[in-house]
């Protein structure tokens, strides 16, 4: 007795069906858009927000790169393509200096022995995290 191979499978291969196509085409579709989402944060001017015993003390542009040192702090700034770090600090744990680069509105570098804070800021209006009444 002949037994009649499924629609799914011919000669032990199985094809593609449209569900699959449309599927996979979904899947590209959300990671594109997710990927333009994330870079429409880099389309604004950015700025980081340097703040030190809770007062602002710099404002410093991420359009040019250079090094910058942050008063009263023995803290150096580099800031490199587009992002910042703490390239120096006199704290004990550095755990500032391993934060890296950051480069997006919602990371942060802290200092706690140092009392200094990073923060990317822009002009986006997508960049308000809370509004308080």
């Amino acid at each position: 007795m002949k037994t009649q191979a499924s629609p799914s499978q011919t000669n032990g291969r199985k094809t593609v069906g449209i569900w699959d196509i449309v599927a996979a085409a979904a899947v590209i579709c959300a990671a594109a858009a997710a990927y333009f989402f994330m870079q429409s944060d880099e389309n604004g001017p950015r700025t980081a927000l340097v703040c030190a015993d809770g007062q602002t003390v710099a404002e410093i542009s991420l359009d040019r790169d250079g090094v910058y040192l942050i008063e009263d702090t023995d803290m150096e700034l580099t800031v490199k393509n587009g992002g910042i770090c703490v390239s120096h600090s006199d704290c004990p744990d550095k755990l500032c200096e391993k934060t890296g680069y950051i480069r997006g509105g919602s990371q942060s570098i802290v200092c706690l022995p140092n009392r200094v804070s990073v923060r990317i800021i822009s002009d986006e209006a997508h960049d308000i995290d809370v509004v308080l009444n």
